[in-house]
This record gives structure tokens, sequence and C-alpha cells, in this order.
């Protein structure tokens, strides 16, 4: 799971506000008695799982190395697509703007630099 340090911190926080939310929105859905506030926090919890869900298949993606490396191009922010589980130093051009990046691991996170011709 190299590259992906800050992004797995903070999947992982948010997915514990994921879950607090699932939880008190469960807990107020119980609570109230009007049928719309009652509707409205069943449905919000139900977006809560669906988001920590979401973000548990994202951070299993991490471990297994299967997530995609997707990367904006530093000058004309075309989508580049680096597959998985990429090597620093892997280099790429883009189709848009024909610029070439190289692919580095700075503080545990990967980082698209241009190459300078």
């Amino acid at each position: 799971m190299k590259g992906y340090a800050t992004m797995k911190k903070l999947l992982e926080e948010d997915l514990e506000i994921e879950k607090i939310g699932l939880k008190t929105y469960g807990e107020w859905a119980k609570r109230f008695r009007n049928r719309e506030v009652k509707s409205l926090f069943s449905s919000l919890a139900v977006d809560e799982n669906g988001h920590a869900q979401g973000i548990t298949s994202i951070l299993a993606q991490l471990e297994d190395s299967t997530l995609e490396a997707v990367f904006y191009c530093p000058r004309c922010g075309w989508v580049l697509n680096l597959g998985r589980n990429p090597n620093p130093g892997v280099q790429v051009v883009c189709p848009m703007c024909g610029v070439k990046s190289v692919l580095v691991e700075e503080g545990g996170d990967f980082r698209l630099r241009p190459v300078s011709p």
C-alpha cells in the first residue's frame, strides 16, 4: 500500500465519523414520533451506512493494491490513470497536452511531477 499514507489516514478518520453518524441518526430515528422526522433520520442513517461501506471498500483496495492510481496532469488537469500498484519512477505522457510526468513518492504519498524537457 505504498504511496497512499495520507489518503489511508483520512479515509480511516472519515470512516469513524460515518460510523458515529450512522449510530446517531439511527438512535434519533427511534426517538422521534413524528413520521416525517423519523423518516428523515432513518434515511440519513441509510446514507451514512452507504458511505461507510464505500470507504471500507476503498480501504480494502488500498490494502490489496487493487486501487487504480489516478492523477491529474500537472499542466492541463487531464485525468491520467497509472493503473494498479504503480511504482515510483514510472513516467506518463498526457494525451491532451503532451507533458511528460514522473510518479514520485514523498512522505508516504504519491505525487505526479512534470519532467523538464
